[in-house]
């Protein structure tokens, strides 16, 4: 932190003491409130502003403060550091509902496709159309079904499925001394 200021415009030496003066470096940095800004005009105004053009008058530095950047400056790190992040409840997605939804994805898949006109609708047939269009798809995408199921299992925090573990060819060499090893 040291070498972040000029000497003398900041008593923070520490990392430690910087959590406790949070709020004084982000004043140091996006300025003051009006509310809490007592300084003369002519003092510094924070390394940041945002700030409303005035067509009137070329030096920037008179323009008045934008009222969105007073909300930044106003950021009240009196209540202390934002706490950790909890997880969601563990949600347990419902079988039946999900059940219901495909079945209506099947509906309407079969409507779609008029898949119904030869005969009576069947979900098998249409189970059988879908697997052949996931196949073409997974082809011309580039994915895996297994590979998403085992990404998907892994964000929800489920057990992730067995990934088979690659198989490396043998090096002839080794396989040429055991061959000697063995006598033949």
């Amino acid at each position: 932190m040291e070498g972040m200021f000029a000497a003398g415009e900041c008593d923070i030496h520490h990392p430690y003491t910087a959590v406790d003066h949070a709020g004084d470096l982000w004043g140091f940095g996006v300025g003051l409130p009006p509310e809490h800004d007592h300084a003369p005009d002519v003092t510094h105004r924070g390394w940041m502003r945002l700030a409303v053009p005035d067509v009137q008058d070329s030096n920037r530095a008179r323009w008045k403060t934008d009222p969105l950047w007073q909300i930044v400056q106003r950021v009240p790190f009196a209540e202390g550091l934002p706490k950790p992040l909890r997880r969601a409840k563990h949600v347990q997605p419902d079988l039946d509902q999900l059940g219901a939804q495909m079945r209506g994805y099947f509906i309407s898949w079969a409507v779609v496709q008029e898949s119904y006109r030869p005969g009576l609708a069947a979900l098998a047939r249409e189970l059988e159309a879908f697997e052949d269009w996931a196949a073409n798809f997974e082809q011309e995408k580039g994915v895996n079904f297994a590979e998403d199921v085992r990404e998907r299992a892994r964000l929800s925090g489920k057990k992730v499925p067995y990934k088979a573990p690659l198989s490396l060819p043998k090096p002839a060499l080794a396989r040429g001394r055991k061959q000697q090893q063995t006598g033949a």
